[in-house]
């Protein structure tokens, strides 16, 4: 079947890009699994060539200057963070991030990467990372954390924090009445 450079192009940003199972592919083009595997491995035949010939320019040069992707995956894997990258390697944000996602989902983190693409926007990764932190630091786990901001939800907070005050001068007051009685116990 013939199938018009616009629709390649979608495939090929779904299976790479987005990467979309070829399955997935084929509910959103309506397109054969046939067609849509054909496209992808003449892409890779195409960059295949493609890198060859790079490497056979590249074969005189005396030193091989490093893909960008490649020097940001081995910052990463130092420890760097993706704003430490986008500094040292001079990135656009958007390149760091997604220098970051695929050297996630390369070293086998998919878990994590699909945190990243589900909270959306870096301020939403900041306050899940705090949260974890905290939460790891106090040593609670995640059904009580879900339990505590339940517990937030319907009770807004100020409430729950004169709540806790209340209990507490309970528990004191509790504590000096024991004190009492078993000093007047020791009198008598």
């Amino acid at each position: 079947m013939v199938i018009d450079e616009e629709t390649r192009r979608t495939i090929i940003d779904l299976y790479s890009g987005q990467h979309k199972t070829i399955r997935q592919i084929t509910k959103i083009t309506r397109k054969s699994s046939r067609d849509i595997t054909a496209i992808l491995k003449e892409r890779n035949r195409k960059s295949r060539t493609q890198a060859y010939e790079v490497d056979e320019k590249n074969q005189g040069l005396d030193s091989i200057e490093e893909c960008l992707n490649v020097k940001a995956y081995r910052l990463f894997s130092q420890g760097k963070s993706p704003l430490e990258v986008l500094k040292e390697l001079r990135l656009s944000e958007t390149d760091a991030t997604k220098y970051y996602m695929e050297y996630l989902r390369l070293s086998q983190l998919p878990g994590l990467s699909l945190t990243f693409k589900e909270l959306g926007s870096v301020r939403a990764v900041s306050y899940f990372s705090k949260l974890s932190n905290i939460a790891a630091a106090e040593q609670i786990t995640v059904e009580e954390v879900i339990r505590l901001l339940r517990i937030v939800k319907n009770n807004p907070l100020l409430h729950v924090e004169a709540r806790i005050e209340e209990i507490k001068k309970d528990a004191v007051m509790s504590g000096i009445r024991i004190r009492r009685t078993k000093e007047h116990a020791l009198l008598l």
